[in-house]
């Protein structure tokens, strides 16, 4: 579970997307989309037989505190 004091917004990607994918790739299928990355959002994947996702997320404060 994340916690946060503020609302985050997940958007699933509307098609299937290979699993093999690095966090790289994934992140330039959101910016294809026209969105932003480090907007502190939830980006959702699934594979084309639905029993795999992967969500990219990025926490700023986790960012700032490493």
């Amino acid at each position: 579970m994340i916690g946060s004091g503020r609302q985050i917004a997940v958007y699933a990607f509307g098609e299937p997307v290979d699993m093999r994918k690095s966090f790289n790739t994934l992140s330039a299928l959101v910016v294809g989309l026209g969105r932003d990355v480090l907007s502190g959002h939830g980006f959702l994947f699934v594979s084309r037989d639905r029993k795999r996702a992967k969500l990219l997320f990025f926490d700023s404060a986790a960012a700032i505190a490493d």
